[in-house]
């Protein structure tokens, strides 16, 4: 989990550190296809209603002591990239570091959650890993700053009801599908397979 308090920890991410590493994401710039698609159509895990939508509009205020913004989490709020920002929004930590956190808006993930950072006009954002390092590796104005979580627990793997596939490596001459394009659900994917024995990723 990623903390925004000044406990001296190791992990806590201090005021200076936040907003040293979302300047750069507020950048201007477009990210035109740099994460291998349109972001796909995800599970609609938005907290607006579940569209996934990309916002356009927002709003940044700094002041002497507050920096107040809104930011994108991907998969708002149902999703385990959610907890430490509901934490942290409970607990007052935000409020601690002179961080006001007008709105969290929700995404489909992947590179549409990039694109809420990068186009959208956002300061911050939370977004997969691959999302994030596909995005920086094609030239977008970002800084990837920390990372809040580090499970694949909530990703499931699903056949029809009557499907022949029962193991991963029935998934030979088969097509397997996945939230968005730069997903952690692409990335976890293929690498399952890699690592299974008896069937590699050209084979699916």
């Amino acid at each position: 989990m990623t903390r925004f308090h000044n406990d001296g920890a190791k992990n806590a991410v201090s005021r200076r550190r936040f907003l040293a590493g979302t300047s750069a994401a507020a950048g201007i710039g477009v990210l035109a296809g740099c994460t291998g698609g349109d972001g796909g159509s995800g599970d609609g895990g938005s907290g607006d209603g579940g569209s996934g939508e990309t916002t356009t509009a927002t709003s940044q205020t700094t002041t002497a002591s507050t920096f107040s913004a809104e930011v994108t989490v991907t998969h708002w709020p149902i999703l385990m990239y959610s907890p430490p920002y509901q934490v942290a929004l409970e607990k007052g930590f935000f409020e601690e570091e002179g961080i006001n956190i007008e709105k969290i808006v929700g995404s489909s993930g992947g590179g549409t959650t990039v694109r809420n950072v990068v186009t959208g006009g956002l300061p911050f954002g939370e977004v997969s890993t691959p999302a994030a390092v596909n995005a920086y590796y094609a030239g977008a104005p970002l800084n990837i700053v920390a990372s809040a979580l580090n499970t694949p627990g909530t990703i499931n793997w699903v056949a029809p009801k009557g499907s022949d596939v029962k193991d991963i490596t029935d998934l030979k001459g088969e097509t397997l599908g996945f939230t968005a394009a730069g997903s952690v659900t692409q990335n976890t994917s293929a690498l399952c397979v890699k690592m299974a024995d008896g069937i590699s990723v050209d084979d699916v």
